[in-house]
């Protein structure tokens, strides 16, 4: 298999793509900043936006 990077699915009613760092701050409060949905994911729970913005330039 061949990886291919990140691409965005698009149907009438939803798009999928990437997240871009204009996205940290609805990212930081809808998840990032939850325990319960970070319950299963790599990273720790971030303490503020700026955390966000970083892992999404890094």
């Amino acid at each position: 298999m061949n990886h291919q990077g990140t691409k965005t699915l698009q149907t009438e009613r939803l798009i999928l793509r990437r997240f871009q760092v204009e996205d940290a701050e609805e990212f930081y409060q809808n998840v990032t900043s939850d325990s319960k949905v970070n319950k299963f994911l790599t990273w720790s729970i971030h303490k503020s936006v700026e955390e966000t913005r970083k892992l999404l330039t890094d």
